[in-house]
């Protein structure tokens, strides 16, 4: 009987060190099951050119809005689609003062490898006259693939005129932008636009129409849109030069003189 009894025993204890291990393998698998259950999601099936939209929307629009770094999360389908799609790259801003210059550096150089040749939206958010590093030399770089430009200011500040003579080395090479957006009034910009072959959009004032700057030169004879504010007789002149104008949003500063028009508006 004690020969049975440890024969027994031993029977048990093989068979707890069995159900130990099958225990464990069932617990990984459960753990493997887990981790891979994303590979069933309805998501994975999304064709790649709804996905491209549902980018589009997200990443679209106004120039400053977020990145398109967090798309490649999701999956690797995901994040093949967000890479490959040069115009989710293409908004860029320049923030010179951020603390971290080399990490904004290394994001704007990755940014402008991967728009490819899209035109780009580029907006500085708090221009300065003594602007310069290689933030800036690097977005200068590419003034032929501006489509769009941005210059404001962080603060309103009166009688504080930020002159933007850094501009100068882009001049002559504006051949992509179609709009140009200055909201406040005290930055002094070089004649740098008037040149630009296919500018028609001109956004001169904020959504409050507040006082525009007179110190952009502009080629009226091309714009289709415009927003500004000046002295009633300024607006005049503006709208007798700009016989392509299809849209504009007229604020005057001061009191509303009146004169005969010598301008025929075409239906």
């Amino acid at each position: 009987m004690d020969a049975e009894i440890v024969s027994l025993q031993s029977q048990i204890d093989n068979l707890n060190a069995t159900l130990a291990q099958s225990l464990q393998r069932h617990k990984d698998a459960k753990l493997h099951a887990l981790q891979h259950h994303c590979i069933l999601s309805p998501i994975r099936r999304v064709p790649p050119e709804l996905i491209s939209e549902i980018f589009d929307r997200v990443c679209g629009g106004d120039v400053g809005k977020r990145l398109p770094w967090y798309l490649g999360h999701i999956s690797r389908s995901w994040r093949h689609t967000a890479l490959a799609l040069g115009y989710l790259w293409s908004s860029i801003t320049v923030e010179l003062h951020w603390a971290k210059t080399d990490v904004l550096l290394a994001s704007l150089e990755e940014q402008l490898r991967r728009a490819a040749h899209v035109p780009l939206d580029v907006h500085f958010p708090d221009v300065r006259t003594d602007m310069d590093g290689p933030l800036l030399d690097l977005i200068l770089q590419h003034p032929r693939r501006w489509s769009s430009r941005g210059l404001n200011r962080g603060k309103r500040l009166p009688h504080q005129t930020a002159v933007l003579d850094w501009l100068h080395p882009v001049e002559g090479h504006l051949e992509q932008l179609v709009r140009l957006e200055v909201p406040h009034c005290w930055i002094t910009i070089p004649g740098i636009f008037s040149t630009a072959p296919r500018l028609r959009e001109v956004i001169l004032t904020d959504h409050n129409l507040s006082e525009s700057s007179s110190s952009i030169l502009i080629p009226w004879q091309q714009i289709s849109h415009y927003r500004g504010t000046y002295r009633s007789e300024c607006q005049l002149e503006i709208l007798e030069q700009s016989p392509n104008l299809l849209e504009c949003a007229l604020g005057f500063r001061g009191a509303l003189g009146v004169r005969s028009p010598t301008f025929v508006a075409s239906p």
